[in-house]
């Protein structure tokens, strides 16, 4: 079934010496502020020249002139693009008994009675860490990068690039008492000292409660996504971090948020974001999109509906001919003792428009994914609650290139402890570091190349405050690690990296 609709809605812009801002005209959108904090100090926009207009009076048009002089209607408008809802097909782990299966019981997993193929019994014994692995360790202390003041993120993923040579990092800065509601873009770039490279990048206000923002390299600059009352924006960056245009719109006319991307193979990108963070009241749920743009913005294609039932928010990967998606889902006992929140893998091709769903795999966190290059597969990484299947596990499945599972998720026990159920996967070494809060702690597990623990679980921290990190993330930097995190809004950001114990 295939369901296209074409709602449209009015544009408004401002001309802006060196950004123009583009703000959807629905009520109560837009970014609350025309300034910006370049990357070379200079002020832009604002007719106070400090970011602000002075009494927002409505122009002439009857729209609200944030922006100061240079306001003007868009005569062409924004259409918004076509949608794609396409109805999942029949799949093990959708705890429906479809031909061929001998049993469903709502995930993918083995030693519950019903295997990761659907075939009654507990399937191939877990398998053993793989000799040799090498297992990492903290080289040097935490570094605090900057006093990050987080704004309400709708995600926990603090975003981390690795270009070959420094990192980047962006988030969303909530404003300090007097400078009035919202937050501010901030974005640094900093080496493996953290010293900060250049001068800091900041956007001006963002009106919104809850959001948060992405980046990823481009392999000649950053792509650069944030969410406000508006919708989903897109703003491309060179090398050094300075902006090459004006903010993008990539999807208005409502708020969005947890905006997640990846780069393909030809250079354009791939963001999936959530239509609410807070859902319906009573269940929850969310809707997933994914949406294709090139490195200027420009949007390709239509719009896809991943899930109008989602617990959480999404994860993608870019892989050679395809996405690869992590979703967290609502899933049911077969025996009717009720709801859990499951997490689900799905395969969607490069048009967006043939996905291949492998079922459920499991209760319960939010889920991260890679694409692994070298392999030609996805891995992805999720926390299991003890709540459901009675022992808390760090869990690990693979996917072929064609979106099918390879074999039964890995399960690596936890210690007992109450834990906040998300993860964030840093695939290198010839294995994985996965970095998670549990236990009220920010902490590490590394794993042999097929998802099986060749260490327990350590502190990233080295001594943990009474709260862990509310916001955190890790990639491969080189030879090794390296983990960024940040607690309670007001504190500073860190970094942490890590190398071969051998």
């Amino acid at each position: 079934m295939i369901d296209l609709r074409q709602p449209a809605t009015a544009t408004v812009s401002a001309a802006v010496p060196g950004l123009l801002f583009v703000l959807g005209a629905c009520a109560g959108a837009g970014l609350g502020g025309g300034g910006s904090d370049t990357a070379d100090g200079a002020e832009v926009g604002g007719e106070n020249g400090d970011g602000t207009v002075p009494d927002g009076e409505p122009s002439e048009d009857g729209a609200t002139d944030l922006l100061g002089d240079g306001f003007e209607l868009d005569g062409a408008g924004w259409e918004a693009s076509e949608v794609i809802v396409l109805p999942p097909a029949p799949a093990c782990g959708d705890g429906v008994l479809d031909p061929g299966e001998e049993c469903d019981d709502w995930n993918r997993m083995d030693g519950d009675g019903c295997d990761w193929l659907c075939r009654l019994g507990g399937g191939d014994p877990p398998l053993a860490p793989e000799p040799g692995g090498g297992d990492y360790v903290p080289s040097g202390d935490p570094v605090p990068l900057s006093d990050a003041r987080m704004g309400n993120n709708c995600t926990w993923e603090l975003p981390l690039v690795w270009t070959g040579s420094e990192f980047a990092t962006v988030w969303l800065q909530q404003l300090d008492p007097g400078e009035g509601f919202g937050a501010r873009v901030r974005f640094w770039r900093f080496d493996k000292a953290g010293r900060r490279i250049d001068a800091e990048w900041r956007l001006p206000t963002v009106l919104a409660v809850i959001a948060s923002a992405e980046v990823v390299w481009l392999g000649d600059g950053f792509g650069l996504f944030f969410t406000d009352r508006s919708g989903l924006w897109y703003l491309r960056l060179d090398a050094a971090g300075k902006p090459l245009g004006a903010p993008v719109l990539v999807e208005g006319g409502s708020p969005k948020f947890a905006p997640a991307a990846d780069v393909a193979p030809d250079g354009t990108i791939a963001v999936t974001w959530s239509s609410d963070c807070s859902g319906d009241e009573s269940r929850g749920w969310l809707t997933i999109h994914v949406r294709r743009i090139d490195s200027d913005g420009n949007r390709i294609g239509p719009v896809y509906v991943v899930d109008e039932t989602a617990w959480g928010p999404a994860d993608i990967a870019a892989g050679t001919d395809g996405y690869g998606l992590v979703v967290p889902v609502e899933a049911g006992w077969p025996d009717g003792r009720g709801e859990f929140r499951a997490l689900r893998f799905e395969k969607v091709d490069a048009g967006l428009d043939h996905p291949v769903y492998s079922g459920v795999l499991g209760n319960y966190g939010d889920g991260h994914v890679k694409w692994l290059e070298s392999q030609s597969r996805w891995v992805t990484s999720w926390l299991a609650s003890p709540d459901i299947e009675g022992s808390a596990n760090l869990r690990v499945a693979f996917f072929t290139s064609d979106g099918t599972l390879a074999g039964p998720p890995v399960r690596n026990a936890l210690p007992e402890a109450d834990g906040f159920l998300s993860v964030s996967l840093a695939p290198g070494g010839d294995g994985l570091s996965l970095v998670t809060t549990w236990g009220r702690r920010l902490s590490y597990m590394r794993t042999d190349r097929h998802g099986v623990a060749i260490s327990g679980l350590r502190d990233v921290e080295p001594a943990p405050g009474a709260l862990p990190p509310l916001w955190f993330g890790t990639t491969w930097a080189d030879a090794g690690f390296a983990v960024i995190y940040s607690g309670t809004v007001g504190a500073p950001l860190y970094l942490r990296l890590f190398e071969s114990a051998e």
